[in-house]
């Protein structure tokens, strides 16, 4: 009778490990996409205007002024031409975690769900990152940002 050890998984391939099997517990949901030429700059609440002015504002800088939601979707300044809203689902404990605002093709940012408190992870370049470690993503460790990002490739590809 044969008899098989299980190895240990050590460094990169404990990440990956990791990664691969708790991605699936968060969902990147689709809301809504937000656009000038869609019409429906109209239908975004407070606190999604306050969040993609926050967006804005990480994007094109602190001296950037908005005052309305159209400027930042208007083709003449080369701003963006869409901003695509998703919700962070935790799938363990079936709640929305976060609110996510993917823009300019590349770039996006996370919101404690339905509030303007920056989580302190972004997308840059096609890559989400932690950029700060605040309250609100500290609870999740290390790999948290990784973890999103695979995440949001196994759910948003055929979006």
């Amino acid at each position: 009778m044969q008899t098989y050890t299980k190895t240990p998984l050590w460094g990169w391939e404990l990440n990956s490990y990791l990664k691969n099997n708790l991605m699936d517990n968060f969902i990147f949901e689709l809301v809504e996409t937000y656009s000038a030429e869609l019409e429906n700059l109209t239908s975004l609440s407070e606190i999604q205007k306050q969040q993609l002015f926050h967006c804005a504002k990480l994007y094109f800088g602190q001296e950037e002024e908005f005052t309305h939601i159209e400027q930042l979707f208007e083709e003449e300044d080369e701003r963006w031409y869409q901003a695509v809203h998703y919700h962070v689902i935790d799938v363990k404990n079936q709640t929305n975690i976060f609110d996510f605002w993917y823009y300019n093709v590349d770039s996006g940012t996370l919101f404690v769900h339905n509030t303007t408190d920056y989580a302190g992870i972004e997308m840059i370049q096609f890559y989400i990152d932690l950029i700060e470690t605040n309250p609100f993503n500290e609870k999740y460790g290390n790999d948290f940002a990784d973890i999103l990002h695979e995440a949001f490739k196994k759910h948003t590809k055929n979006t």
